[in-house]
């Protein structure tokens, strides 16, 4: 069982990995059945997680422009729907670099 916080950074360092129009598409679905609401809570990331989640918002924004990027929310829901669609020993080896890394 990982914790919450872990759970995310691994989600997002793979959605970093997937190709752009996945993740567009992802985000696309997410925009569209309003999961989000107005306020965002993100309590116990890692550092890191959310400068990974802007670059992969920046990644598949129409032409880069900053005001048409997806929210950081949901980037992390597609990171988490991405995860669930992940093997096992991809998102273990994930786990196991990212565990090396942290100080």
């Amino acid at each position: 069982m990982l914790a919450w916080g872990t759970t995310l950074q691994i989600a997002v360092e793979h959605l970093d990995t997937v190709p752009a129009g996945i993740v567009a598409d992802r985000l696309q679905k997410i925009a569209a059945a309003g999961y989000a609401g107005r306020e965002d809570y993100h309590l116990g990331a890692p550092r890191g997680v959310n400068e990974t989640a802007a670059r992969i918002a920046a990644r598949v924004s129409p032409g880069g422009e900053s005001h048409d990027a997806p929210t950081l929310a949901h980037v992390y829901l597609a990171a988490l729907e991405q995860l669930v669609a992940t093997d096992a020993a991809v998102l273990r080896t994930l786990h196991d670099r990212i565990r090396q890394s942290v100080p």
